[in-house]
């Protein structure tokens, strides 16, 4: 006895899975804008937007942590990396010293994840630029919110 309406029902399922999956990657593809929500951007160069993420701003050890994200505006395309448009740093800071030094990076192209390294134990302190640099600007603005 045939079923007249399974084929229907697998057309049915396969719609169904379809939207599913392109549901899903609505939602992924939303996530990097909601997740920038809490961002502020602090600074700009001709290739980039730096932001900082406020909630991040945690005093330890006698020093500060805070985490930045730069958004490019060209594909990066590092030696030996996988291509990618923004770069989450984290860093800690030395306010009274006037140091920095970085723990880690993790690098998205759209909402997949490019990379992600650990860098705590292949960086050293190293000064902090100029007030008018990157590394400046970020400096004072984490330095101030973490009195």
């Amino acid at each position: 006895m045939k079923h007249p309406h399974r084929p229907l029902h697998r057309t049915t399922a396969a719609c169904r899975l379809v939207a599913s999956a392109c549901a899903a990657a609505a939602l992924l593809a939303a996530l990097p804008a909601q997740a920038a929500e809490n961002w502020t951007e602090i600074a700009s160069t001709p290739r980039k937007k730096v932001l900082l993420q406020r909630d991040s701003i945690r005093a330890h050890d006698g020093m500060v942590e805070a985490w930045t994200l730069y958004r490019y505006d060209e594909l990066q395309t590092d030696v030996g990396k996988t291509p990618y448009r923004t770069s989450r740093y984290l860093y800690d800071y030395d306010c009274k010293g006037g140091r920095e030094k970085a723990r880690r990076v993790v690098s998205h192209n759209g909402p997949l994840e490019v990379h992600d390294i650990d860098l705590s134990r292949h960086t050293e302190w190293k000064a902090v630029g100029g007030p008018t640099t990157v590394s400046g600007i970020v400096f004072k603005q984490v330095c101030a919110q973490a009195r």
